[in-house]
């Protein structure tokens, strides 16, 4: 089974541990999910946070398989809540 490999970027520093999810649209879900029921800096400085897909995983193999540059899937300064 292949799934998705995304990360966090957090403009003013880095990008975070990745995490995986199914796909694009349940990956952006997590991403707004975590905004808005977030109390720290992540809620009040949403417009410094970006979703990343930087990769897939097949479950099956083993293999890693990074895009060749990560592609952003959301913006935290579009997610309202």
């Amino acid at each position: 089974m292949k799934v998705f490999v995304y990360s966090m970027r957090d403009i003013k520093s880095d990008f975070m541990a990745p995490t995986y999810s199914s796909n694009d649209a349940v990956a952006m879900r997590n991403f707004e999910s975590a905004i808005e029921q977030s109390h720290d800096v992540l809620f009040t400085h949403r417009s410094d946070f970006q979703l990343f897909r930087i990769g897939s995983f097949d479950t099956d193999t083993g293999v890693l398989t990074p895009e060749k540059l990560p592609v952003l899937i959301k913006d935290g300064k579009d997610v309202v809540g």
